[in-house]
């Protein structure tokens, strides 16, 4: 399971995000993820079975991602999506090179906008 702030530009290529319809889109955004794995050796029977595993543990790391995406207004403030986004995790901060926890990966999201 993770967690994740996001902040980014958009730019529509196929109607404005004003406009009713189908609107498209590409899309660049910075985030931090921290996620947290879960299970421990606790959560089955010790000695039945051998622990050939490392415990649960977490990764944080800030994120560089761009992609496409599409969506459809239902009416003037309720949008269906669906975005594909490419995540490149960075690799340095302030200048010094950090290890990378986490791997390069591909996001899909389908989901439902609210515009206020």
């Amino acid at each position: 399971s993770g967690i994740g702030t996001r902040v980014g530009f958009r730019r529509y290529i196929i109607n404005d995000i004003s406009e009713d319809g189908f609107k498209m889109y590409f899309q660049a955004t910075v985030e931090i993820l921290l996620i947290k794995a879960n299970g421990t050796a606790s959560d089955y029977d010790s000695n039945l079975y051998s622990a050939n595993y490392d415990e649960a543990g977490s990764a944080t790391g800030f994120i560089m991602d761009g992609g496409i995406g599409a969506e459809y207004s239902i009416d003037s403030k309720i949008n269906i999506f669906v975005e594909g986004n490419f995540n490149i995790p960075t690799n340095t901060v302030n200048g010094q090179t950090v290890d990378v926890e986490i791997p390069l990966s591909l996001q899909p999201c389908l989901g439902v906008r609210f515009h206020f």
